[in-house]
């Protein structure tokens, strides 16, 4: 943060208190402070008898103020001129002001956007990167939504221009960007950009939607196109970004579902969000649409005509990781056939079930013990059971030492990874309806071992038929409990840190 404190000893000296600072009155002799200056100074008594003449009263100052303050003329600008647009300049260490959250920049904005003006904080990385080419491929450059506010002004720092940019710079980028508008010239993304656009989605309204171009395509013939489907089921905020696609030489296509706000650039999306229901579905079918060519933006232009890369809108393809492959399926199922261009869906370990959405199988963020569940026998993995295993997991008093207590394992032991004590599960097909495998992972060694159907025994009614006790321990043994944890029984699924950390 900036300080008036120029020399940084912790006291402000006269030549250094920017805020007291007066301007001189016409009339050569009285100086005038701001208004809250001035009043203080009236209502404090500072000066303890008669006002003195070079210092201007609450009442000039009043006068001197009206016609040079801007804040309270926006809307007599905006009267005379009613299709002035405006851009506001601001960098993140500001040439002047020391105020860090900007409320010059804050008003300003508001002032334009309240009185019906077109108004964007600092210019597009389009033109940024026209005004100089190395900024090309950068991630920290401003992308705000025209008149949108951030909706976090105490984090304004990603709205404005980084602090190595010079200001010639974003200043010749901003005149270009503006007489671009006026003359109707569409400057499309250049490679290493990106910019926000919107689609309509019928019966939703404008979504937000991010282009984010890749420096070089990785084919001769152009681009090919990534939709990365964003996550659902948790609230969240910001454009859902997972992979770096355009560094294979993809154009990447993100976007906000129905409410959905980007705190970076102030984008928002219209609606109301259903967490992956009907609208939702509508949503990334349109995204994906506009991907591919097939509709316009609300301004009516395509992706072609957004990016200065060929985009290859039959390569098109969706990426989605975790939740977010449900709706990639479920979009592909129910409106499939308004989306042909769609070639392929890479999905990354997405849960398949109600079950497995609200995590009931168990979360490696979250180790909460659910004793109580019954499910079915590891062996049925038809799609309308679940698909999990109620492992009894207790921990031993030797410290890093895993120890089974009966069965096939009786007597054996071996050394846990000492950072994380993880167990995994895995199907052996062969044999799925008879058994299932542990696997101990030491540091130097790995050991799988058949467990088959547990003998009854005193603590049979606790734990489900044909299942044993593996007693664990770590380091950090400290107030950990002995209860029963829940594991994925799927084809592979590591749980770690079973302990409390």
């Amino acid at each position: 943060m900036q300080t008036p404190d120029l020399n940084l000893d912790g006291t402000l000296q006269p030549t250094e208190d920017f805020p007291l600072d007066g301007y001189p009155h016409p009339d050569g002799v009285r100086t005038v402070y701001s208004r809250p200056v001035t009043q203080a100074l009236a209502s404090n008594n500072v000066f303890g008898g008669p006002w003195p003449p070079d210092v201007a009263t609450p009442a000039v100052a009043n006068t001197y103020w009206d016609i040079r303050e801007a804040v309270r003329l926006y809307d007599e600008a905006t009267s005379r001129i009613p299709s002035l647009e405006a851009m506001i300049l601001a960098g993140v260490r500001d040439h002047v002001q020391s105020a860090p959250f900007k409320p010059h920049i804050r008003q300003a904005l508001e002032g334009w956007r309240n009185n019906g003006a077109w108004v964007q904080l600092n210019p597009s990385p389009t033109y940024l990167i026209e005004a100089d080419p190395i900024l090309a491929g950068r991630s920290d450059l401003p992308d705000n939504v025209p008149n949108t506010l951030p909706g976090d002004w105490t984090r304004i720092s990603p709205h404005c221009v980084p602090k190595d940019i010079n200001s010639s710079i974003y200043q010749l980028a901003s005149i270009r960007q503006m007489a671009d508008r006026v003359e109707g010239v569409l400057r499309p993304a250049p490679a290493g950009a990106d910019l926000i656009t919107f689609v309509n989605s019928a019966g939703v309204g404008r979504i937000a939607v991010r282009i984010e171009v890749p420096e070089r395509p990785r084919y001769p013939e152009g681009a090919p196109i990534v939709v990365e489907v964003s996550t659902w089921f948790v609230n969240i905020i910001d454009f859902h970004r997972v992979n770096e696609t355009t560094r294979i030489g993809a154009i990447t296509i993100s976007y906000l579902w129905p409410e959905g706000v980007d705190r970076d650039s102030g984008a928002r999306s219209e609606g109301v969000y259903d967490y992956g229901g009907p609208d939702s579905l509508a949503v990334l079918r349109d995204v994906i649409r506009f991907a591919s060519g097939q509709i316009p933006d609300v301004d009516g232009r395509t992706i072609e005509d957004l990016v200065a890369v060929t985009a290859l809108t039959e390569n098109v393809g969706l990426f989605a990781s975790s939740h977010s492959g449900v709706v990639a399926t479920n979009v592909l199922a129910h409106h499939g056939g308004e989306m042909p261009l769609v070639k392929y869906l890479v999905g990354r370990e997405n849960p398949t079930r109600d079950e497995m959405y609200p995590l009931e199988l168990g979360h490696f963020d979250n180790r909460i013990r659910q004793p109580f569940h019954t499910h079915p026998s590891p062996g049925d993995l038809s799609e309308d059971v679940g698909q999990t295993i109620l492992l009894p997991c207790h921990y031993a008093g030797t410290v890093g030492q895993w120890r089974p207590d009966d069965g096939e394992l009786a007597g054996r032991s071996g050394q846990l990874h000492g950072d994380t004590c993880a167990l995994a599960l895995s199907h052996d097909r062969a044999q799925l309806s008879a058994a299932y495998r542990l696997r101990a992972e030491s540091e130097g060694d790995a050991r799988l071992w058949q467990k088959g159907p547990r003998p009854g025994g005193r603590d049979q009614a606790a734990h489900p038929p044909g299942l044993g006790r593996l007693h664990l321990g770590r380091r950090d043994m400290g107030a950990c409990e002995s209860r029963p944890r829940l594991l994925s029984f799927g084809q592979s699924f590591l749980w770690k840190r079973l302990s409390r950390q």
